[in-house]
């Protein structure tokens, strides 16, 4: 099922400005030696071993087609995990008219560029508020200037540590650690705890992703039953 609403040329632009951007944060003899899809990963600042490597769009929008679905006015995570459906009793887990989304690890905007423009039916945005937490400053102005080139007025990136921020005020969630230091889980855990119930999380699958999620607290709402390009991704429900 397509989603409606999506300007695939806007995104197509939008990466193609991520993927400018990305050479300004190595050196010259490194960008020449791209990766298959032109991404560069490098080395963010931050205490946490981070490593800026974003997920293709295309391999995103597949997923979000996977997991929503959308009714006449409003939109709901299609859930696909039978325990779940058993437990909650619907295979849909509505998605607040009111919602605000946290990017935790924005990157140079790509995630929020493609949250930014799902639509309804009626061509209401589905995610209102989108707050990217991005900790290296360079990064987070990097971002900001290319959220606002594309005048994507529902975005903001924030230069802040996420984990040392209040996001309780959040009801989505969505955040994607291919590389990232043992440590982790153990730091991730508590600003899990923080997050209030019926919140709804999209997560990249990851190593991590059974220690954080799957020991409790959580239902899982649609399980990566294939490969999507390099990536695969899980949707969690705070019980």
């Amino acid at each position: 099922m397509p989603i409606t609403g999506f300007d695939i040329k806007m995104l197509n632009r939008f990466y193609g400005v991520i993927l400018r951007s990305e050479r300004g944060f190595v050196p010259p003899s490194v960008a020449k030696a791209v990766l298959q899809d032109g991404h560069i990963p490098f080395k963010t600042e931050s205490p946490y071993n981070t490593i800026h490597l974003p997920t293709p769009h295309m391999e995103l929008l597949p997923y979000l087609s996977m997991v929503l679905k959308f009714r006449d006015k409003s939109a709901a995570i299609r859930i696909t995990d039978m325990n779940t459906v058993k437990e909650l009793g619907t295979n849909e887990w509505p998605i607040p008219s009111q919602n605000r989304m946290a990017i935790l690890g924005a990157g140079l905007g790509g995630s929020a560029a493609v949250f930014s423009r799902i639509v309804n039916k009626n061509g209401e945005k589905v995610f209102g508020d989108i707050v990217g937490f991005e900790i290296d400053s360079r990064v987070a102005g990097k971002a900001m200037q290319n959220i606002r080139q594309f005048k994507m007025r529902n975005v903001v990136i924030k230069c802040a540590d996420f984990m040392r921020e209040d996001i309780s005020g959040f009801n989505i969630f969505y955040f994607n650690y291919p590389v990232i230091g043992i440590e982790f889980p153990g730091l991730m855990a508590p600003v899990l705890d923080r997050v209030r119930s019926g919140s709804v999380i999209f997560v990249a699958d990851n190593p991590f992703i059974h220690d954080l999620f799957l020991k409790g607290g959580y239902h899982v709402a649609h399980r990566p039953e294939m490969m999507i390009g390099q990536s695969s991704f899980w949707t969690f429900i705070k019980i």
